[in-house]
């Protein structure tokens, strides 16, 4: 796992049960914090799209 994925795995864990369970305010905070991560980190572009994919499957 790369350092991104162990920063990246909680947040969408959250995510999964803020939807599982209708947390609404809770995905949407998540929502914003993910988006903010992807867009600041040194990410390559094949590791933006994986992790935007990820948060689009929980979303």
């Amino acid at each position: 796992m790369t350092e991104h994925e162990r920063i990246l795995q909680p947040i969408l864990d959250l995510q999964k049960f803020a939807q599982e369970n209708h947390y609404y305010g809770l995905i949407e905070g998540l929502s914003v914090a993910l988006e903010a991560y992807i867009d600041e980190a040194s990410l390559d572009e094949d590791v933006k799209t994986a992790a935007l994919s990820l948060f689009n499957e929980v979303n």
